[in-house]
């Protein structure tokens, strides 16, 4: 019997502790806000809003808000 495949053909799944912790910050991140890996997770603690890294080019990045 073959393993069960999983999430990304990776027959062990994700490491959820590989994952990098959350920015908590008291403001939105920045444009100017890139030295973060993309999916890098920010959090506005004082509004509660979620952002995500989504793309980094010509030292500008751009954050997806996530949450609302």
């Amino acid at each position: 019997m073959s393993a069960p495949f999983s999430a990304y053909g990776v027959p062990s799944g994700l490491n959820p502790s590989l994952q990098p912790l959350a920015v908590q910050s008291p403001r939105a991140p920045l444009p100017s806000d890139v030295g973060y890996p993309i999916g890098q997770a920010w959090v506005n603690i004082i509004s509660g809003l979620e952002y995500v890294l989504v793309s980094l080019s010509g030292g500008v990045a751009t954050w997806n808000l996530s949450s609302q």
